[in-house]
């Protein structure tokens, strides 16, 4: 006969000072995958299997919970998971708690690991649990517990997250991918396909006409392959995680990003000119930037989504409608890229946003993943301004915490539209320290976050998987333009 089940998630214990500097000082069940917190993933799995769930995060809320199970129907079974050790499998925990219910004993899911252990328990070993005083208490309990039960067949794959190796494939693609592109790993190589053909074709061939000055920054790409609804390539799987899971989780402290910076800049400095006059890279650079800005502006604004944002925004929005913003935007943009002294476009990466950029911090260890792509070295070619804009649309406009939705978007006291990213998004000194390096070497800060403009107005047909996103993504856009309205 089936029973109620209800999911405890254990978030009592800490991470270590290793694992600390991957995810910052946050608990397990506050990491950030794929735009949700760990706790969340968690909850879902539960509404889905329509089980109650409780979060515990001191040892008091498990004492208070333990009473409340006491008093409860003791036929009722408790999934006790430690926030420490979760599946990497996440769609078969709602196979897990569903077949729960036919339990007739304590169980095991996954062997016990020095003081935690995902188990199945009777209300009665579940009040014991959850009762004891101390942690050498705990693991006793959770001891004999373990020695008793039988261990299911664990389809979740259960990992224990407090070892870096584990961590780190439970974070493969944690920061939101494009909606045509799907990531794996396994033994070391890191796997991309898309139905994107050509631009997987780019990116592989990338590497291999990239200059070899710049090659150090890059990661080497090899076994592409070709069908006929799509392709893909591999590259080595580094266990380092991306700057924007590590901005996400406010792991980096400003002499760590002093060091990414002094990468970054390395990078931009090696960058390989093309023989272009002023006049040439002017033309292009108003082609990559203007061309597309217009193309994909044009081209959403013929869309639901697009109409509903220009609409919503036409009402409430702080500069109007898209179409007055992009108007607005253009000659902004247009005078930062004919006014750059420097007559040569370069060999450039075109996407070295926080998500695509890994970077070991105790190392100073930096490398560029999924660039814009290139078969020929002349099809690598753009403005110079485009990559730091690029970075500078993670630095200043915190686009990887609107892209992972740690953003709200709500009215203020004059019903007007307002973005708020959580936690303020990218913390001052970590702007003031980009804007440092951008002058020393000898950029124009408002230039670039022009250029960083039409990102934020050029990307919005490219997120119409998640509308959410797309208000964050304008009401961004509308702030760097009063930013450069007030600078000129």
């Amino acid at each position: 006969m089936a029973h109620s089940v209800t999911i405890i998630f254990d978030d009592r214990i800490s991470p270590s000072s290793d694992i600390a500097a991957i995810i910052g000082n946050v608990s397990f069940a506050r990491i950030v995958r794929r735009r949700k917190r760990l706790a969340v993933e968690v909850e879902e799995a539960a509404d889905k299997a329509q089980a109650d769930f409780f979060l515990i995060k001191t040892d008091d809320e498990a004492r208070q919970l333990a009473l409340h199970i006491e008093k409860r129907d003791s036929s009722r079974f408790y999934l006790v998971l430690p926030s420490c050790i979760v599946p990497l499998r996440m769609d078969k925990l709602v196979d897990i708690i569903l077949k729960s219910t036919f339990a007739v004993d304590t169980m095991l899911l996954a062997p016990m690991n020095d003081n935690a252990a995902p188990l199945l328990l009777s209300a009665k070993d579940a009040v014991a649990l959850l009762s004891v005083n101390d942690e050498e208490d705990h693991r006793s309990v959770l001891r004999r517990l373990s020695g008793n039960a039988p261990c299911i067949a664990d389809h979740a794959v259960m990992v224990d997250l407090r070892i870096l190796r584990n961590l780190q494939k439970f974070l493969v693609g944690s920061t939101e991918a494009r909606h045509f592109n799907d990531t794996s790993a396994d033994s070391g190589v890191f796997y991309k396909r898309s139905s994107d053909i050509a631009k997987m074709e780019g990116e592989y061939k990338y590497f291999h006409v990239a200059p070899e000055e710049m090659k150090r920054f890059l990661m080497p790409t090899f076994e592409f392959w070709k069908a006929a609804d799509s392709a893909g390539y591999a590259m080595e799987h580094l266990p380092i995680p991306d700057v924007a899971l590590q901005s996400l989780h406010g792991a980096l402290q400003p002499h760590e990003f002093e060091a990414l910076l002094d990468s970054f800049f390395a990078f931009i400095s090696s960058r390989k000119k093309s023989e272009c006059n002023h006049v040439g890279t002017v033309t292009e650079g108003k082609r990559q930037i203007l061309g597309k800005l217009d193309t994909r502006m044009t081209t959403f604004l013929s869309t639901e989504h697009g109409k509903r944002l220009d609409a919503i925004l036409s009402a409430s929005g702080p500069r109007g409608g898209l179409r007055d913003m992009h108007w607005a935007a253009m000659p902004i943009i247009e005078q930062a890229i004919e006014c750059f002294p420097d007559p040569h476009l370069v060999f450039g990466h075109g996407d070295p946003c926080f998500s695509n950029i890994l970077f070991e911090k105790r190392l100073g260890f930096m490398r560029l993943i999924d660039p814009r792509g290139a078969v020929t070295f002349e099809a690598g070619l753009m403005h110079p301004l485009y990559d730091l804009a690029k970075f500078s649309h993670s630095v200043m406009g915190g686009y990887d915490f609107i892209n992972n939705d740690m953003f709200s978007c709500a009215l203020n006291e004059r019903m007007t539209l307002e973005c708020a990213l959580d936690g303020g998004g990218p913390p001052t000194w970590m702007k003031a320290a980009f804007c440092r390096r951008l002058q020393m070497a000898g950029f124009d800060i408002a230039a670039v976050r022009a250029i960083e403009l039409s990102l934020f107005l050029s990307m919005l047909p490219l997120h119409r998987d998640r509308p959410n996103k797309l208000a964050g993504f304008a009401l961004t856009a509308a702030s760097i333009l009063d930013t450069l309205e007030n600078k000129a």
